[in-house]
């Protein structure tokens, strides 16, 4: 997305690892970004540990969007924080949605998704009132839907690239013109 990321490898699934690991990168970024434990399971301790960086921690817990729902947004240090889904399909499109924008306002960029308006080749049902990210290939001049689980990283591997159901429309009836946001390869 244009930042130039600094990985810190995989931190022990414990509280106090998390913590330590946060505080000993933030000094050294502009942004942090931590991946798995957003939920609220006893194992899942980003939210402890973004609070932990300082005032006013973290702002967001939970969106209206699938996949992704317990994604986190918080600040520490004058600094966005994320803590996004442990699942990968999760974690890639709260990183579209909310990071990878902040990412191109900071370096003063813009950004130009391509997309395609194509129809969609079979009905996509969806839950009310929460917007959803649905990964597609193209094929034929349609949209193909790709049935999976957020935790498949197949599922992106597979696609060319997403719809946007809308929170307030329950599914697409097949046929539908959708608009296509291509994947960037």
């Amino acid at each position: 997305a244009g930042a130039r990321p600094e990985i810190l490898g995989i931190v022990r699934d414990d509280y106090a690892s998390l913590a330590q690991a946060m505080r000993d990168a933030l000094p050294r970024v502009d942004m942090l970004i931590v991946s798995g434990g957003s939920s609220i399971g006893v194992r899942d301790f980003a939210r402890e540990a973004i609070d932990s960086l300082g005032k006013p921690g973290v702002l967001v817990h939970g969106v209206a969007v699938k996949p992704g729902k317990p994604t986190l947004f918080g600040s520490a240090q004058g600094k966005p924080v994320f803590g996004l889904p442990g699942n990968p399909v999760a974690a890639y499109f709260m990183f579209h949605l909310l990071a990878r924008p902040l990412i191109a306002s900071m370096l003063g960029a813009e950004l130009n998704d391509r997309r395609v308006s194509v129809p969609i080749a079979r009905a996509v049902p969806s839950n009310h009132g929460r917007e959803e990210y649905v990964p597609v290939m193209l094929k034929d001049g349609e949209a193909h839907p790709i049935a999976s689980k957020s935790g498949l990283i197949t599922t992106l591997a597979r696609a060319d690239g997403f719809i946007v159901i809308p929170r307030d429309k329950e599914g697409v009836p097949s046929g539908e013109l959708v608009e296509v946001t291509i994947l960037a390869r």
